[in-house]
């Protein structure tokens, strides 16, 4: 195991201030005033300024390699910091308010901590948590990693989460999937290939890469999670590889209610059944005319939208209407139907003069 030690660049402090010994222990009097954001807070607007140092290493960080980091931290309200975090790794205080500290941070902290760019380098950040709460950054350096030492995948597996109980996506991309790709045996730090036929994964790389991170307190498993939004109905594939192993998984995703027939002409006195089809509960609503008459189990459907409900033979039916009488030779309804995530599908049916009827399921030409 090879250990960096950093070189470390000293500063005078400011002198300590009364609040800063006060918020140190607060057990007396002094109340601590907090600042009202909330975070996530950049650099830029940090309240908190230090340094941060290390010995460059002549390799790239490899797998049981420790990077000794120190720096130091000041307050710039005074408060006391409760804890420094150097990609993730605590520091020790060294001096009052952590005016200077030290840190052992392992490969696996800093190889999991930020993405590793195309020259095999991480950034990773120096942050403080301070009496508030608060986590201000406060200084960011870039070290040199090997991607994927010693990596052995032993197992590759992808599993999919859909929004709450469902099988599956809406096609409009309103809700996303959850993509989580899992390695065994000495998987933290495999850098993984990801592909999908259709739709958008956010989470990987330029190059189509993502990294398999270790739990915590774990070495050897990792995981990453990706997001998937589609951009058509259908079965989408996504393809994983790492080294010999491969794993796939399939993401559903329902596109909008269908009416079928969707589009129908009618006579005078006849009527149709429209079969309404949707992966989740659809409600649908009808355009007003006195000559076409939309009902769903005998009730009128009208701009109010209405559920759909299913029917003895376990079909959703509205049934279009033409009365024997009509008052204009020729007009049209609308039918609008809505799922649960907002799509939407519709149907147009006409009264025609003369016009057959075209038989369920059919089509008339657009």
């Amino acid at each position: 195991m090879k250990t960096f030690v950093a070189t470390v660049f000293a500063f005078a402090l400011p002198s300590l201030t009364l609040s800063t010994l006060a918020c140190e222990d607060n057990s007396g009097g002094d109340q601590i005033t907090c600042p009202s954001g909330t975070g996530p807070f950049k650099l830029e607007d940090s309240r908190i300024t230090g340094s941060m140092a290390f010995e460059p290493p002549t390799e790239p960080l490899g797998r049981g390699d420790t990077l000794f980091v120190s720096g130091t931290a000041f307050h710039e309200d005074g408060l006391a910091i409760r804890e420094v975090r150097v990609a993730g790794i605590s520091a020790t205080r060294d001096e009052f308010n952590f005016g200077r500290w030290t840190a052992s941070v392992t490969y696996e902290a800093i190889v999991t901590a930020g993405p590793t760019s195309a020259q095999g380098q991480v950034e990773f950040q120096a942050v403080a948590i301070d009496a508030c709460g608060k986590r201000y950054p406060f200084a960011t350096s870039i070290v040199g990693v090997d991607p994927s030492p010693h990596v052995d995948v032993a197992d590759l597996v992808v599993t999919v989460e859909y929004p709450e109980d469902r099988t599956f996506i809406p096609a409009s991309g309103a809700v996303p999937a959850i993509i989580t790709i899992s390695g065994s045996g000495r998987a933290a730090g495999a850098i993984v290939s990801v592909t999908v036929d259709s739709g958008n994964l956010r989470g990987l790389d330029d190059r189509g890469h993502v990294i398999l991170a270790a739990p915590p307190e774990e070495t050897e498993s990792g995981s990453a999670s990706l997001i998937f939004t589609p951009t058509e109905a259908g079965t989408a594939t996504i393809v994983v590889t790492v080294e010999n192993k491969l794993a796939v998984a399939l993401v559903k995703v329902e596109g909008p209610p269908k009416l079928s027939p969707r589009r129908a002409t009618l006579v005078p006195g006849s009527s149709i059944e429209v079969d309404v089809s949707g992966a989740t509960e659809v409600v649908c609503s009808a355009s007003e005319d006195i000559d076409l008459l939309v009902t769903h189990f005998d009730s009128p459907l009208s701009s109010e939208p209405m559920a759909i409900e299913v029917d003895e033979g376990g079909r959703k039916v509205i049934v279009v209407e033409a009365v024997s009488d009509p008052s204009v030779s020729e007009t049209e309804v609308v039918v609008t139907c809505t799922d649960e995530f907002g799509q939407i599908g519709s149907g147009r049916y006409r009264l025609g003069e003369g016009a057959a009827v075209p038989a369920s399921g059919s089509e008339e030409p657009q």
